[in-house]
């Protein structure tokens, strides 16, 4: 073997007969002085053992010092021996991807998805939340069976069961429950109420009232306070095409 290539390859080797899950582990271990010459643990890449059969499965764990850990980072990140990428998080079965999502995720919290910078970044035991885009349900803390897609959707919600999918939509949202916008700032206006159901551009954008429904391009846009009204924008192509249909 030539010499270049005898310094790329390293091995860790752990001598340790085990099937133990976390056993067989190898770590590296990055480390750095400070200003006044104090050692700290920066951070570290463990192989080790996945599961407790004899067999070869392995996890790959990064771990990070926040601060505070001492010698002994906390984990941020695992590929287990499926290939699955698992974020390190409180709770059960949580993902969060980008700068601040899922930050504050705590015990207790479960089933949730968020993607994007500050993506359910003030979520704590909330359950069944999932969002997409940066700083969707930003807000939210216990909040469950929320979706929000798009930058800004639901960003100052803290209710439950609202659907927001368009940048903006149900942007103001704060304690209203079983809203239903689609639509780039669709229903953006809403705060408190319930029950709104918005598809289209801008549909009910400055809606504050409850039970309404609107559907199409600016459908109910001036509408504010009313409630339980039903808007739909129709086209002379659409009520062409009606027309047809009937005749045929």
């Amino acid at each position: 073997m030539s010499r270049a290539r005898d310094l790329a390859d390293r091995v860790l080797h752990n001598r340790t007969h085990e099937d133990t899950e976390g056993g067989r582990e190898s770590i590296l271990t990055f480390k750095g002085e400070q200003s006044g010459g104090e050692i700290s643990t920066l951070a570290q890449i463990q192989a080790s053992h996945d599961g407790t059969s004899d067999d070869e499965k392995a996890d790959l764990i990064f771990k990070t010092n926040d601060g505070s850990d001492g010698a002994s980072p906390t984990e941020r990140l695992r590929i287990d021996s499926a290939g699955s990428i698992i974020p390190a998080t409180l709770g059960t079965n949580n993902t969060h991807l980008g700068d601040g999502a899922g930050e504050s995720i705590a015990s207790g919290g479960q089933r949730n998805t968020f993607v994007g910078s500050t993506s359910g970044q003030s979520t704590t035991t909330g359950d069944f939340n999932s969002a997409l885009g940066n700083n969707s349900l930003n807000a939210n803390v216990t909040g469950t069976h929320n979706t929000a897609i798009g930058d800004f959707s639901l960003a100052l919600s803290t209710g439950n069961e609202n659907t927001a999918v368009g940048q903006g939509s149900l942007e103001a949202n704060t304690s209203g429950a079983k809203n239903t916008a689609v639509g780039k700032s669709a229903l953006s206006s809403n705060t408190t109420t319930n029950g709104q159901t918005a598809v289209g551009y801008q549909a009910l954008k400055l809606s504050t009232g409850a039970n309404n429904a609107a559907l199409g391009m600016d459908a109910g846009v001036a509408n504010t306070t009313a409630h339980k009204i039903l808007l739909l924008v129709v086209t002379l192509d659409t009520v062409m095409l009606m027309v047809l249909r009937i005749l045929l």
